[in-house]
């Protein structure tokens, strides 16, 4: 609509450098005919508006929607992060009490082999060293006892319904 003011008036402004004369009301025919003309181009105008302005908030929900799926995926993220460091570390205490386990495991075997050579004085040896680790770790340090006794000797005690210093336990005794 502003473009057809403009238009009208530089047409005016052009007839004025030319010399001409213009009837700037016209007739009213042609003042009718301009005004369904501007009228029809103000509706299509209207309704390429209305167009524009659904699709701006067709976009903006869509932003909203993006944005909040960016935010679920930052926290999916943070939790899938938690959840592999908690992984790690139930892997790192499972190998750390299976350890004991293989290394009875091996033990077992070095002493099957050393059977099985009859060699007497090998196996000896092994048992010898073997107790001379286990109380020099018993002797040094707190934690091992302390793991040892409660992880290993109570659910043995606790399997033989013996109690905890290994004397039978009695009906009023509850499990270990």
């Amino acid at each position: 609509m502003k473009q057809l003011e403009l238009e009208r008036e530089k047409k005016i402004a052009e007839a004025a450098v030319k010399g001409k004369a213009w009837y700037s009301l016209g007739s009213k025919h042609d003042l009718k005919s301009e005004l369904k003309l501007v009228s029809s181009e103000l509706d299509g105008l209207t309704e390429k508006q209305l167009k524009i302005r659904t699709k701006i908030k067709r976009v903006k929900a869509i932003e909203n929607g993006i944005s909040s799926l960016k935010q679920k995926l930052m926290n999916v993220d943070r939790r899938k992060d938690y959840l592999h460091q908690s992984i790690l570390k139930l892997r790192k205490i499972s190998s750390d009490e299976n350890a004991c386990y293989y290394r009875y495991l091996s033990l077992l075997n070095t002493a099957e082999k050393l059977a099985e050579m009859k060699d007497v004085a090998a196996p000896e040896e092994l048992s010898r060293t073997e107790v001379e680790r286990f109380m020099s770790q018993w002797n040094t340090s707190k934690t091992f006892r302390d793991d040892h006794y409660e992880k290993r000797v109570l659910p043995s005690l606790d399997a033989r319904k013996l109690s905890r210093d290994g004397r039978m336990r009695n009906c009023s005794e509850e499990c270990l």
